[in-house]
């Protein structure tokens, strides 16, 4: 029999969560209603990268906008989320960090610039991987979520155009409902990429898929669901705006959103999924218990490629707003 374990924190910040935020509501009780705004940053003054065991973390909090902008009391604080931090897994500051810069685009703005030139992450017998991703982990009852942040790909990321194989594995952002290193019988992710078709010069573009895990294999298959838009060309050395919208549902109700507007140009739109937002497996719906927002996650091969070609794998975020549902210009 199992032991029902309180969490006395958790049941604090849910109170706490219906003072401040007002208690969830689905989208169907929201109906055409703006989802209410849990956190957003701007990575300026006040907000400050901070060593945390062999990872960091974000701390202090924006003064460039309103609240809630305080990276612990207000993102942090929010009832539905745990813990936030940026993970490495492996490497020193030499090989890849996370640092607030002064924007190498518009003078007297700051970033959150992701530095990736030596994969140091273990993956397999000797073998790597890279990784800076920011976690918000050990989520409670989230079935809903929408955010939008801007990204830059570095012009070094050029680079990858001519890398003559195609490829999937460049994660910018990961969904786990719920994660494969917990205790829970129906892992399930949802992880936005960037993509390359096989062949010199070919351009990048977005694509995204759904895994269940194979535990006895050890393995993330087979694939639920997978989509590619070649129609958008990503851009290196230009700013994009990206939207998420996340909704907990089956194949009929289940719901992953993603738009993009380069800097100057109209939002388009990349995905708009209705299927399975957890496993198919699963006996009762499971919420995304982890969950990587602003990520850089690629292969040893990758990250060489572009360091042997005379460039460092980097991305710049800027502009980061988190919502419990979507803004009302989402198409529903």
């Amino acid at each position: 029999m199992r032991r029902a374990i309180i969490n006395f924190k958790k049941v604090f910040l849910v109170l706490a969560g219906c003072l401040g935020w007002g208690c969830g509501a689905s989208e169907v009780e929201r109906g055409s209603e703006e989802g209410r705004l849990i956190f957003h940053s701007g990575f300026e003054p006040e907000s400050t990268v901070v060593p945390r065991n062999g990872d960091d973390d974000l701390t202090g909090a924006d003064q460039s906008v309103a609240p809630p902008n305080d990276w612990v009391e207000h993102l942090e604080g929010y009832p539905g989320f745990g813990e936030f931090y940026i993970q490495y897994q492996g490497g020193e500051v030499n090989d890849r960090y996370a640092r607030i810069i002064p924007d190498p685009t518009a003078s007297g703005n700051h970033v959150l610039h992701y530095w990736l030139k030596n994969p140091r992450t273990p993956h397999g017998q000797d073998q790597f991987k890279g990784r800076i991703q920011a976690n918000v982990y050990d989520n409670t009852d989230l079935t809903e979520v929408y955010h939008k942040r801007r990204l830059y790909l570095h012009p070094d990321l050029e680079l990858l155009r001519e890398y003559p194989d195609g490829f999937t594995w460049f994660r910018l952002e990961e969904l786990w409902l719920a994660a494969g290193w917990v205790d829970h019988p129906y892992p399930f992710r949802i992880a936005l990429s960037l993509r390359k078709d096989e062949g010199d010069g070919k351009p990048l573009y977005f694509g995204v898929h759904a895994q269940k895990r194979d535990e006895e294999a050890g393995r993330w298959q087979p694939t639920v669901w997978s989509e590619s838009n070649r129609d958008f060309e990503v851009p290196a050395g230009q700013w994009m705006t990206l939207e998420t919208y996340y909704r907990q549902g089956d194949d009929e109700s289940g719901r992953f959103f993603f738009a993009v507007r380069p800097e100057g140009g109209e939002r388009q739109v990349v995905f708009d999924v209705t299927d399975w937002t957890y496993s198919p497996e699963a006996t009762e719906p499971v919420p995304m218990t982890h969950w990587n927002p602003l990520k850089l996650y690629t292969s040893e091969t990758l990250v060489n490629y572009v360091r042997e070609s005379g460039g460092v794998v980097q991305v710049y975020y800027d502009d980061w707003e988190v919502r419990d549902g979507p803004p009302g210009d989402l198409p529903r």
